[in-house]
């Protein structure tokens, strides 16, 4: 049986808004772990909980690890780190560009279709 959707919106009372933190977290380093292992790809998680008395970050898979991981990704030259990293500015950009290049395609389409309705009417 299907669970009806939640609304995300911040949870008020303190109590349910620490035991779903708690849930959620157990789940969100659960994932991580799954990316890991199915995918064999490197992942590390830090998760802190802001007005906790301990405020504890916690680290997966270990701190020694993650420090690693973390060490690897800012040895990678600027150009390799940031290749994927968008704003929305230069989402929106790539996206026109994309855009372009469709249309281009398409006019040159429409311009070879035009070019063959004419020679067939010329016959």
């Amino acid at each position: 049986m299907a669970r009806k959707k939640t609304k995300v919106v911040y949870i008020t009372d303190d109590v349910t808004r620490r035991r779903t933190f708690a849930k959620r977290k157990r789940c969100l380093l659960k994932k991580v772990y799954e990316l890991s292992v199915l995918c064999g790809v490197p992942a590390c998680a830090v998760v802190t909980a802001p007005g906790e008395p301990n405020n504890q970050p916690e680290i997966w898979p270990s701190i020694f690890d993650a420090d690693n991981l973390i060490g690897r990704l800012r040895d990678l030259p600027a150009s390799a780190r940031d290749k994927h990293d968008l704003d929305q500015e230069r989402f929106l950009s790539k996206e026109v560009e994309r855009l372009k290049e469709q249309l281009g395609r398409l006019e040159k389409g429409n311009r070879e279709a035009e070019a063959k309705v004419a020679l067939m009417r010329c016959l």
